[in-house]
């Protein structure tokens, strides 16, 4: 007899980015979450609100520093931070405008920017920018 298998749910990217992330603690990137937006937050009890303003509009949901080398002289390399942004879409997901425009800035200023799905997506990302690739 064959059991029944009940059918996966697709994870939220709200999840992915938690996955991710702990993924990229573990292999020792320092990375963050980066929330974007404005939310009001009402006080219990009273009319008073709070105003938590986040990130600009596009940020992507993910900023992380990449270690790399330069040569800065003298041949005698020294490592250097880069920062990257990893926008994490569900398989269906696509950019808004916003993340688009924060995209071609970010990349014009030489940040290193991907659209990832998956965790594998992630790392493979952040292996490229390690070794120079965009």
């Amino acid at each position: 007899m064959t059991a029944l298998r009940k059918p996966r749910r697709a994870v939220s990217e709200s999840q992915l980015v938690t996955a991710i992330l702990k993924a990229l603690h573990i292999k020792g990137v320092f990375a963050w979450r980066a929330n974007s937006g404005t939310q009001v937050i009402g006080a219990s009890g009273s009319s008073a609100r709070r105003v938590i303003r986040g990130a600009p509009a596009g940020t992507p949901d993910i900023l992380l520093v990449v270690p790399i080398y330069a040569d800065i002289g003298a041949g005698c390399p020294e490592r250097i931070g880069m920062l990257a942004g990893l926008e994490v879409k569900s398989q269906t997901g696509k950019q808004l405008p916003s993340q688009k425009a924060w995209q071609e800035q970010a990349e014009l200023e030489g940040v290193r920017y991907d659209v990832v799905r998956s965790i594998a997506e992630a790392l493979a990302a952040v292996m490229r920018w390690r070794i120079g690739g965009k």
